[in-house]
């Protein structure tokens, strides 16, 4: 029936959404337009009729660009990071994709106590549609907009006193072997720690060359005065679409020795791993909260004895005297009531714990005690007799 369509159906998605995380661990990203269309993950004995289930994913599908993720991601909460004329599309009643921004959601705890562990039911973004949408707005975009927002190639910054810098000056000497980005330098891997990738000038306007000054791009932040630190395009080695990377190491690949840090390290007492972001944290030595958690679990299942303590502390045991199996009844067959010496009865003065004598346990330190009064030396000054609290000894 459908219900049972239906569950093969969500346990086939959550099948492919496993093959596109294995190859994009192993191979690359599979397809940019690939996502799970549900809220929840199927149970396991769902997963039916998979012989036959296609694993394989479009390769020429492209990411969004960076304005058009954040349209994808942000709340309309967040609208002022995105440039002003597409803010309204997420405000306004009249806008085409105005449901992928609601304002009220509900939120399935599914178990979980916490709002943050829940589900949140949020609408899923129609790609193409947000695509139409923004082709009305793009010319909007200014100068510094359009620059933010389109995809680039990674940059790589080599400091002066790296070794590939003597390497790389050439990409900023001009000449006749000018190097961009169609005719690109390889990176050779003996200098650069085995970094492997094409490499070409960045002719961005902000990047300053070796030795200028460097305005910083925050306020109350001091100047670069001799920058030294190169940037360049970097562009990974290219291969064909269909090829397999071999998860294996490479041959005569050469393994460092195992070793441990000398402060994780230490013969006396078994490896502890840091646990945060402390280098060595005080590993919780109070179990009294896990004490009231299992006691409050078993409550209803195990009788607690009066008092919870035992009878040397104190506790409500002391109130309660040995139950007298031969007490006698009286003529009428009833048990003769009980008496202040018997049974439970109030505590006594005397009995149990009692309040301090004065005299008795700490007492104030008599002045004729072996403690003498330190004499002055130094810059030590006495207390003067008409100073504060001048009736104590300096001791």
């Amino acid at each position: 029936d459908e219900i049972d369509q239906f569950r093969v159906e969500v346990a086939q998605h959550y099948a492919r959404g496993l093959c596109w995380v294995l190859q994009y661990y192993y191979q690359g990203v599979p397809a940019w337009d690939w996502y799970f269309p549900y809220h929840y993950a199927p149970f396991a004995s769902d997963f039916l009729h998979l012989k036959d289930l296609p694993v394989t994913f479009d390769k020429k599908t492209k990411p969004f660009k960076p304005l058009e993720q954040l349209m994808a991601v942000f709340p309309s909460q967040s609208r002022q990071f995105l440039p002003v004329e597409w803010q309204p599309l997420m405000t306004q009643k009249e806008s085409p994709i105005i449901d992928f921004y609601p304002l009220n959601f509900c939120i399935d705890l599914n178990g979980k106590q916490q709002l943050w562990q829940g589900v949140a039911l949020l609408p899923f973004v129609d790609e193409k549609r947000l695509h139409r949408t923004l082709e009305h707005v793009y010319p909007t975009l200014t100068n510094e907009e359009e620059r933010r927002n389109k995809r680039d190639s990674d940059r790589l910054f080599i400091h002066s006193s790296d070794l590939c810098y003597d390497y790389l000056k050439r990409l900023y000497v001009p000449g006749e072997n000018e190097i961009t980005k169609k005719n690109s330098l390889e990176l050779p891997t003996r200098l650069s720690g085995g970094i492997a990738g094409l490499l070409w000038p960045d002719d961005d306007d902000k990047i300053k060359p070796i030795g200028d000054k460097i305005k910083p791009p925050l306020p109350n932040c001091e100047d670069v005065l001799n920058n030294q630190i190169m940037c360049v395009k970097y562009r990974d080695l290219p291969y064909d679409n269909d090829y397999i990377f071999q998860a294996k190491l490479l041959d005569n690949v050469q393994m460092p020795t195992p070793t441990l840090k000398p402060y994780d390290y230490d013969q006396s007492q078994p490896f502890r791993p840091n646990l945060g972001f402390a280098q060595r944290p005080q590993y919780q030595r109070d179990f009294a909260t896990a004490h009231r958690t299992i006691r409050h679990s078993i409550g209803s299942q195990q009788q607690q004895q009066p008092g919870g303590f035992t009878r040397q502390y104190g506790g409500f045991n002391n109130y309660r005297q040995p139950y007298d199996n031969n007490r006698q009844r009286e003529s009428n067959g009833d048990y003769r009531p009980r008496y202040s010496n018997d049974g439970y009865r109030p505590r006594f003065q005397n009995d149990g714990f009692r309040p301090r004598n004065p005299n008795d346990g700490y007492r104030p330190r008599n002045f004729n005690d072996d403690y003498r009064p330190r004499q002055p030396r130094g810059n030590f000054q006495p207390r003067q007799n008409n100073s504060y609290n001048s009736y104590r000894q300096n001791y």
